[in-house]
């Protein structure tokens, strides 16, 4: 049977790339390639919604956080961290490999970040180089207020802001130069639509102010600036995910960001209720319009649900990390994710989690769910 991503990355692909990803790409050193990165590149650019400079690479997105990371801190450099789960931690894990030193300010998982959690470690009188947010964590679903949180930072330190926007990109409403924020990070295959293997940095004008030269060849950002104002990478780039992420973004400039964001928020709005209607209960305290993440019944464990769920239908959905690893799921409705693919869903992932009530769960929450979406007002 076919398969169907729901999972927070890798996402469901559209027609229109699976299409462009079986043609043979042109050569990355051609007329034709720069035909399409020029204006994709421009079309990242209202993506961040910066003014600034977008890095495209041939990576995860993990690989662009390491990227972006590297162009704004030296080892023994001090940056300040928030944490709110595995994605947060990898900023932790990242910056200590560079030999940063490095302050944690840590959430539980599924725990909402008040403006002021930040205010005692920037008001102590240690100047960091860098903090590193997290707009959407996509292992609990949060979505942190970015531009509250910026403006603490802004006004208490001379810090660069750095946030992985890697779930949120094209999902969660994000501003990145009305925000101020000096770089932000993401990848190809959420809510790009894309396949894995393309990370991006997005720096802002006043973020380049910041850059420093990077021990680093293959993660200089300054260095893929430059072949990009030329139409052109500075190594081979992974020409046909370029291609097809050309299509995307032409994709989401026709539908329009604003459309997109209300979208997404209506669709998240509506299976969370679908999702209560059940029974179940929504895990993070402020979830995000990217994915749903809502927690099992007791002794129903997540990778029993996934196995049966993708037998029978094969559909994907994705279960805990960490600390909530075996008692969430994670469901995506970002990209190419719609209306009726979710209402599809429901029924077999109710009868995946519990046997006994899936008829009487399906149809109450099938009803709630098309009059949520129906009735939705932002």
């Amino acid at each position: 049977m076919p398969n169907f991503l729901f999972s927070p990355g890798p996402t469901h692909l559209p027609d229109e790339v699976r299409q462009k990803l079986s043609l043979e790409p042109p050569h990355h050193r051609s007329q034709a390639f720069k035909s399409f990165f020029l204006p994709a590149l421009e079309n990242l650019k209202r993506l961040f919604q910066t003014q600034g400079e977008v890095a495209v690479l041939a990576c995860s997105g993990s690989g662009a956080m390491e990227a972006a990371a590297l162009n704004f801190n030296a080892p023994r450099d001090h940056v300040l961290i928030l944490e709110g789960g595995k994605f947060g931690r990898r900023w932790v894990d990242i910056c200590q490999r560079i030999g940063c030193y490095v302050e944690v300010v840590s959430l539980p998982m599924g725990e909402d970040a008040e403006p002021d959690i930040l205010l005692s470690p920037l008001s102590a009188g240690k100047r960091f180089k860098t903090v590193f947010l997290t707009q959407v964590e996509s292992s609990s679903g949060s979505l942190f207020n970015i531009p509250a949180l910026a403006e603490v930072i802004k006004n208490h330190s001379d810090a660069a802001i750095i946030v992985d926007v890697v779930a949120s990109l094209a999902a969660d409403a994000f501003h990145q130069d009305l925000w101020q924020i000096d770089a932000a990070v993401g990848c190809s295959q959420k809510g790009l639509m894309c396949p894995p293997g393309l990370g991006f940095v997005a720096v802002s004008t006043a973020g380049k102010n910041k850059l420093r030269q990077p021990d680093s060849l293959y993660w200089n950002l300054p260095l893929y600036f430059d072949y990009h104002r030329k139409g052109q990478t500075p190594f081979t780039p992974a020409i046909s995910l370029i291609w097809a992420m050309s299509t995307t973004l032409e994709m989401i400039t026709k539908q329009g960001l604003t459309s997109i964001w209300q979208e997404k928020s209506r669709l998240a709005y509506a299976f969370r209720s679908a999702i209560i209607a059940a029974g179940l209960t929504v895990f993070p305290r402020n979830p995000a319009s990217a994915l749903t993440v809502f927690r099992l019944p007791p002794g129903v464990m997540d990778k029993d649900v996934i196995l049966d769920l993708e037998q029978s239908t094969g559909f994907r959905i994705s279960g805990g990390q960490g600390e909530a690893a075996g008692i969430i799921l994670r469901i995506a409705h970002m990209g190419a994710v719609a209306f009726e693919d979710l209402y599809r869903l429901l029924p077999p992932l109710f009868l995946a989690i519990d046997k006994s009530l899936a008829a009487e769960k399906t149809g109450k929450a099938l009803t709630v769910f098309a009059d949520s979406y129906k009735n939705y007002s932002s």
